[in-house]
């Protein structure tokens, strides 16, 4: 199959899908600053609620069995319209064979959607700028304090940050009406680490500009924090990129669960 055929709603050649339940090909939707579209094979599933579609362009020789999933999703693009997500096929060889389509005689001519996402973020202008295209201001005072990025603390950051802007959380560790607190070794006592986290991220007095010639904030760096919530954790005790909030949430709240710091 060297020439595509056309969406068998319009006239596209490219960004073609088949249906893997019952071989209709339809043009996907349009890709920002990628291939056009018509949504034709969104509107078949929608009428014949044939889940899963695997984009032609995509399938390539490598597109056998026998790879790994990751693989498998950077050299053939397999979606489900239920999930809204790209998804593994293990079984891809005999789907495909089932339409008289050999992948082992396929050349890859389209990026997969992976593919294109990783190649947008490559290119991505990260500015702060807002959706208008507005410059964003800083600003500066109490609660208003970022952390410094370790290298690979940003999902922790995000999550203390979510943290401490609950009103739980700001009563349960920072204010004048809290106990002194007297600890032998403040390094291994979540209690201290999060009432110093505290401090550090509502007080206001570390919210300042670096210099008279720089807005921005060097931020606190939470590195004994870090230290205390990592240890003992095969990933997080480490400087290895860790891959999710979800992970840091977790590993955080199994920290407190075994702690007795909600017990006064």
């Amino acid at each position: 199959m060297k020439d595509l055929p056309k969406c068998t709603a319009c006239n596209l050649t490219r960004n073609l899908w088949l249906c893997l339940t019952c071989g209709s090909i339809g043009c996907g939707r349009q890709q920002f600053a990628g291939d056009p579209g018509n949504s034709h094979q969104l509107q078949h599933y929608n009428l014949s609620s044939h889940p899963i579609s695997v984009k032609l362009g995509s399938l390539s020789a490598d597109s056998d069995i026998g790879i790994s999933s990751l693989i498998s999703l950077l050299i053939s693009d397999v979606y489900c319209y239920i999930c809204g997500e790209e998804r593994t096929d293990d079984n891809i060889h005999n789907h495909l064979l089932h339409f008289h389509i050999d992948p082992t005689q396929q050349n890859k001519t389209e990026k997969t959607l992976i593919e294109r996402q990783i190649e947008e973020n490559l290119k991505w202008d990260f500015s702060t700028t807002t959706d208008s295209g507005n410059q964003m201001q800083p600003v500066f005072g109490p609660g208003l304090t970022g952390l410094k990025n370790l290298g690979n603390s940003c999902y922790l950051a995000s999550v203390v940050q979510c943290l401490f802007s609950l009103p739980a959380f700001q009563q349960r560790y920072y204010g004048p009406n809290l106990e002194p607190l007297v600890e032998m070794n403040p390094a291994d006592s979540l209690e201290s680490q999060l009432r110093k986290m505290a401090d550090g991220l509502l007080s206001g007095r570390y919210s300042k500009k670096i210099d008279d010639h720089t807005d921005a904030q060097e931020g606190l760096p939470p590195t004994m924090f870090k230290t205390l919530v990592g240890r003992g954790h095969p990933e997080f005790a480490t400087n290895k990129q860790q891959a999710c909030y979800f992970s840091t949430f977790t590993k955080f709240r199994m920290l407190l669960n075994s702690s007795d710091i909600f017990s006064t």
